[in-house]
């Protein structure tokens, strides 16, 4: 049996091209899943390096990190968080299920969607943790490396310290105020 070799090659070409645009086409839903409506360009590493620090902001209905709005996410402990909260993203990995996870300087998670192969970042953190003058902890977060936790609002509170009491007639009615 003789084949016409044009039809043959051509036939070849034709699938080889079909398969590509669906590769393609499964690589673009991929990533965007992962990153919603976002126009980010680069792999998915390189976004979640992008995410790491910024801020979190979640309402009722939107999640921005950064200047980034998230369209799909889910969180592992329900909360909201205002600009005010300062938590940030700490790091990232893929779970066992491939869900890209984004985590926060408060110990939450975000999922973002299932991701084509494990990731993890390679940032430092570290927890740190604020502890008042009766060695309550005020406020525990998850810092990255090299970078500033966000120290709690607290109350100024009125002290008098008995180590201070001999300077006692040296400050006469002077108001000793200690921020903690």
């Amino acid at each position: 049996m003789k084949f016409n070799k044009k039809i043959v090659w051509t036939s070849v070409i034709a699938v080889a091209l079909a398969l590509g645009g669906i590769y393609i086409a499964s690589r673009q839903n991929a990533i965007t899943h992962v990153i919603g409506d976002n126009n980010f360009e680069g792999s998915e590493k390189e976004w979640c390096d992008s995410l790491l620090d910024k801020l979190v902001v979640i309402d009722k209905k939107n999640c921005q990190i950064g200047k980034q709005k998230i369209s799909q996410y889910s969180l592992t402990k329900k909360k909201y968080y205002a600009e005010k909260d300062r938590v940030r993203v700490v790091g990232y990995a893929t779970d066992d299920n491939r869900e890209l996870m984004l985590h926060l300087s408060d110990g939450n998670r975000i999922a973002v969607g299932k991701s084509d192969k494990k990731q993890k970042s390679s940032q430092r953190t570290h927890k740190v943790s604020f502890i008042d003058y009766d060695n309550n902890v005020l406020k525990t977060e998850i810092v990255l490396q090299n970078k500033n936790a966000t120290p709690p609002m607290v109350k100024e509170r009125d002290v008098i310290d008995k180590n201070l009491s001999p300077l006692l007639p040296l400050i006469a009615n002077e108001k000793i105020t200690i921020k903690h």
